[in-house]
């Protein structure tokens, strides 16, 4: 169990960083708790941000309220929610467990390390700074305190539940216990065993006292076909045995212990959790067939035709909610390319085309546009189908003040031949509809129609309209075409801020995020 502490940030731009693998599809929010009206909104990754601050601020004095970490276990030994568990007693250990203590967990999947981040404030609900004394040392104890804590309850434990089990020999009984997470040893006299978890070692009954609890081998034929086609069907997609090993596990509740050397068993056994049964594999599939995994190209080529047939029967598929089916079989798709066991393939050309629409429509609909022409100025902007851009309730975009108004100022304090520059430095974009204008602010997803009404935005529209003034005086007759609907909208072209020039996500000099999620560069400090 590895628990990693990263560095602290006032802008909580930890979370910038697992909002951004959840949009890829590498990773997922597993649990939000205490974090107010986030917990029942679509929330944007500025939402739990700002939530997070406001919270904070609570204690001015803290300047780097964000507290991070991340915490991953050897290959998949323990599930996500077992991590999650284990963070949460962490948190609890450190300081971090008073009631009101908001944070957002996420699950990660874009490594071989099954591992969480979670993240929260050094802030208390009342106020005080939470200890950060001695801090790398206080966690290390804090590790080591959590896992030995109550072993001799466990191991009680696991073995009622073992012979709750169905099985036909102590070999087998010895296998679901290392489903379990225990590693079996015989003693001299090869009439007791002994079970190691971790640096905690403990004697079982004897093995005449197992053997009187065996019952008859499972020979049902319909079940073992059931299994056959599960082997098959799983060993297809995966690369190897410690991949079909998870993959089963995760997905049906089969756990598979293989005997012999690593890299050549003679035997296996299954175990299957959901009913409680054990099978010999040799009745099941024999070895040599159950190690016949396709190669890395053979896999792609599998994968390729999946994608194939999932696309053209869900045409509004984004990314996003591939990859989320591509998870299965260790793949993920990344700008245009399939990425799969240190090997890649560009996507056909059409289903390239149906992600990348789709993939825009879906980052348009977070603008949340109320009216038409926010609609028509987004599918200006973005270059897709204006029909396909849902309009929301009116009053759910919720454009920020304090960003109308920095953005006010950049586009009021430029004239004619500086506006697009300047607005598209703030990172926003002037779209001009007729005698409508429409604001698109990139940085918070939001869109606003400028209303000559409302006192706040008449400055703006009136420089606007002054502008637009001049040039129509200047070109009348290019104006005229535009006015008469024969040409495009005159429009203030902006394109998106580039992540490259800010690389806030980048949470630590030293150790980025994904150093640690990929197991580079582990450490606890």
């Amino acid at each position: 169990m590895i628990v990693t502490i990263l560095s602290g940030s006032s802008s909580f731009h930890g979370v910038e960083y697992n909002q951004r693998k959840v949009s890829s599809g590498d990773a997922a929010v597993m649990e939000m708790q205490n974090m107010g009206w986030v917990e029942n909104t679509d929330a944007t990754t500025v939402d739990i941000v700002n939530y997070f601050k406001d919270y904070s601020s609570r204690n001015p004095n803290v300047k780097k309220a964000q507290f991070h970490i991340a915490v991953s276990c050897q290959g998949k030994e323990m599930t996500h929610e077992e991590l999650l568990e284990f963070g949460k007693e962490y948190l609890k250990e450190m300081g971090y467990g008073e009631d009101g203590q908001p944070f957002m967990a996420y699950a990660h999947y874009d490594t071989d390390n099954n591992h969480v981040h979670i993240i929260t404030s050094r802030v208390a609900p009342d106020g005080h700074k939470i200890d950060h004394n001695h801090e790398r040392i206080r966690s290390q104890q804090v590790i080591e305190k959590l896992e030995k804590r109550d072993v001799a309850l466990q191991i009680e434990k696991d073995l009622k539940k073992a012979f709750e089990y169905t099985f036909s020999s102590a070999t087998e009984f010895s296998a679901i216990m290392g489903s379990m997470g225990y590693k079996a040893f015989r003693n001299k006299d090869k009439r007791e065993y002994s079970f190691k978890k971790g640096s905690s070692q403990w004697k079982t009954p004897s093995i005449d006292s197992i053997e009187a609890r065996c019952g008859r081998a499972n020979s049902d034929p319909k079940e073992r076909r059931r299994l056959r086609a599960m082997l098959f069907k799983y060993r297809d997609i995966s690369s190897d045995k410690e991949e079909l090993r998870s993959t089963l596990h995760k997905k049906l509740g089969i756990d598979i212990q293989f005997f012999g050397k690593e890299e050549s068993p003679y035997g296996y056994i299954l175990i299957d959790h959901k009913n409680k049964k054990v099978f010999k594999g040799s009745s099941i599939m024999k070895l040599p067939d159950l190690l016949q995994f396709k190669t890395p190209e053979q896999h792609l080529e599998t994968v390729d035709g999946f994608i194939d047939r999932v696309v053209t029967a869900n045409p509004d598929m984004t990314t996003r909610e591939l990859n989320s089916k591509l998870r299965k079989y260790g793949v993920v798709v990344r700008k245009g390319k399939i990425h799969a066991r240190k090997v890649e393939r560009e996507l056909k050309p059409f289903v390239k085309s149906v992600l990348k629409q789709n993939d825009k429509i879906s980052y348009v609909c977070e603008f949340k546009p109320a009216t038409a022409v926010e609609v028509e100025a987004l599918a200006r902007v973005f270059k897709v189908d204006k029909e396909r851009i849902p309009l929301c309730a009116a009053g759910k975009n919720g454009f920020i003040k304090d960003r109308f108004e920095y953005i006010e100022e950049v586009a009021c304090g430029s004239d004619a031949h500086n506006i697009k520059m300047n607005v598209k430095n703030a990172g926003a974009y002037i779209y001009r509809n007729g005698s409508e204008y429409v604001i698109v602010d990139f940085l918070n997803k939001k869109t606003v129609v400028l209303d000559r009404d409302n006192q706040s935005h008449r400055r703006l529209a009136g420089h606007l309209d002054n502008i637009n003034s001049n040039e129509r005086k200047q070109n009348p007759i290019q104006q005229e075409r535009q006015d008469n609907g024969r040409s495009m909208p005159d429009k203030v072209h902006v394109e998106k801020p580039k992540r490259g020039d800010n690389r806030e996500w980048e949470i630590d000099k030293n150790l980025g995020m994904d150093e640690v999620d990929n197991g580079r560069s582990i450490r606890v400090d």
